[in-house]
């Protein structure tokens, strides 16, 4: 098993999922608006004499038959969002288009069938990372939907400690398995970022999610702190009927027992606060910066590569801690939408791909660096 270096004290975590329970633990919460928060101050240090494993090694389990794009798109975000190393664990077949697409990123061939990945890469996948020292995981874009996704995704899981951010079809496989539940965590695990649609969320919590109309002022209203309680007879929960964006949030927050960002017009990152004098209030912040420009396939997988870089660099600086991790996601969230605004201010909103979105993100860090 993998054991995440830089590893702080933690406290136990209880990863649960029952679709029948209504959760009267999860008492209270608080919502803020990303611009409430210090961005600058969550931003990885870059000290002037320091050299690419000061940075981290992010490992990519991404790719496959059709959908080798998602791997690259989201390593080359990792690498403009300041990762020092990046290597992309793909199917053996798909490697060489990866390894053409993107020079400043390593390749791992490994064990697949039919184009996608096979269980026994899961063996393969631990062994390069206990060699290399992998600072960080990042898994699930591209992966396809298979039983042997949801296996690999299951035994990766399960035997390493090291900081993951899983997204996409890693959340697709936890959900083929039965969900969280399903997932023996080792106890000395740190705290994971997952990165869910409300589709993804959904199928995770076996619930339906409110469709709910956002626009600009409701965003804004939100630079107003809100504090709520399921007792409280105003937003009580009830177990038949659809839940909205936040109790998704806090439900998922919850069962894995991380950081929850969940994606969509006001991205909500949300995560339980273990601190002492906060124990058991859910932090819920709602990103500020994007619009339709992010409505593209790909945009998932920049940010997803933001995520993961952020969240490993910080990590490294200051602990993988829930403190770090949460810090991470809505720094990542808030330079993803400013990506979407610099690139459709030099385009046009209709014409962005997520492409353009990467190259914008230095324009995006320029910005979190001058609040």
């Amino acid at each position: 098993m993998l054991s995440g270096e830089n590893n702080h004290a933690m406290p136990e975590i209880s990863r649960r999922s029952d679709k029948n329970s209504c959760y009267r633990n999860i008492s209270s919460y608080e919502i803020s608006s990303s611009a409430e928060m210090p961005l600058k101050n969550f931003l990885p240090a870059r000290h002037e004499f320091a050299n690419k494993y000061d940075f981290g090694s992010l490992l990519i389990i991404a790719g496959s038959c059709g959908m080798t794009g998602a791997a690259i798109l989201a390593a080359r975000a990792a690498l403009r969002a300041g990762a020092g190393l990046v290597t992309i664990a793909c199917p053996h077949s798909e490697r060489p288009i990866i390894a053409a697409a993107l020079p400043e990123a390593m390749t791992l061939g490994l064990s697949e069938e039919c184009g996608a990945l096979a269980p026994s890469a899961a063996a393969e996948i631990m062994e390069f990372a206990k060699k290399r020292k992998i600072s960080a995981i990042l898994i699930g874009p591209g992966l396809s939907c298979s039983e042997n996704i949801a296996v690999l995704v299951k035994n990766i899981l399960e035997n390493t400690c090291l900081p993951i951010a899983a997204d996409a079809d890693a959340l697709n496989a936890i959900s083929m398995l039965g969900g969280f539940r399903k997932i023996s965590f080792p106890k000395k695990a740190l705290p994971m970022i997952i990165t869910p649609h409300e589709g993804e969320a959904a199928r995770l919590l076996g619930k339906k999610i409110k469709k709910q109309k956002i626009n600009r002022q409701n965003i804004e209203n939100c630079q107003t702190r809100k504090k709520g309680s399921f007792e409280s007879g105003t937003e009580n929960y009830c177990c038949n009927k659809e839940i909205s964006r936040e109790q998704a949030s806090m439900e998922l927050a919850e069962i894995c027992g991380g950081i929850v960002m969940l994606k969509g017009p006001g991205t909500l990152i949300c995560h339980k606060s273990y601190d002492a004098k906060e124990n058991g209030i859910f932090k819920i912040f709602r990103n500020d910066t994007g619009s339709s420009e992010l409505a593209k396939g790909g945009s998932g997988d920049v940010l997803a590569g933001i995520t993961a870089a952020i969240y490993m660099q910080n990590g490294i600086a200051n602990g993988f801690t829930h403190k770090t991790a949460c810090n991470s996601a809505v720094l990542a969230a808030w330079i993803h939408g400013k990506c979407g605004f610099y690139a459709s201010a030099a385009l046009n909103a209709r014409s962005i791909i997520a492409t353009d979105l990467i190259e914008a993100i230095p324009q995006a860090f320029n910005a979190a660096e001058n609040l």
